[in-house]
């Protein structure tokens, strides 16, 4: 997404944030395996995931045949799995507040692995005023 943001020159005037539900112990390793470099925000009662609809998958929504084949291909490469930290079925999601406070985007997946084109974030930003006299 920094490398989205950067592209359309919108890295400097947004700031992202990404909440997880992870335990405060987990914090730094959460950040490390996934290489997140945006701010991190720990909702452990997950009050945000409730108040912006995010839900539980069911097991067939989370362990799609995609999904194993991605772990047996992983493990054919000789990657050990660890044993999950966190609720597996927690559904994240992807959202866009405007500078006003208002939502501007909202993408709710149906698994894991299902979520929207950073371009599509990228558009849902505020309009920046334009510089062009034609405009």
């Amino acid at each position: 997404m920094r490398d989205e943001l950067e592209r359309h020159g919108r890295l400097d005037d947004v700031d992202v944030a990404v909440v997880t539900f992870a335990r405060a112990d987990l914090l730094a390793d959460y950040r490390r395996h996934l290489d997140i470099t945006f701010s991190v925000l720990r909702d452990e009662h997950r009050d945000a995931y409730r108040v912006y609809g995010l839900t539980r998958g069911s097991l067939l929504q989370i362990y799609r045949p995609a999904t194993i084949m991605k772990y047996v291909q992983l493990m054919r490469a000789g990657k050990r799995l660890r044993r999950p930290t966190e609720d597996t079925r927690q559904l994240g999601g992807d959202f866009v507040v405007g500078a006003d406070g208002r939502l501007r985007f909202a993408y709710r997946p149906v698994a894991p692995d299902d979520r929207p084109a950073p371009a599509d974030l990228i558009a849902a930003l505020d309009p920046r005023p334009s510089t062009d006299p034609a405009v």
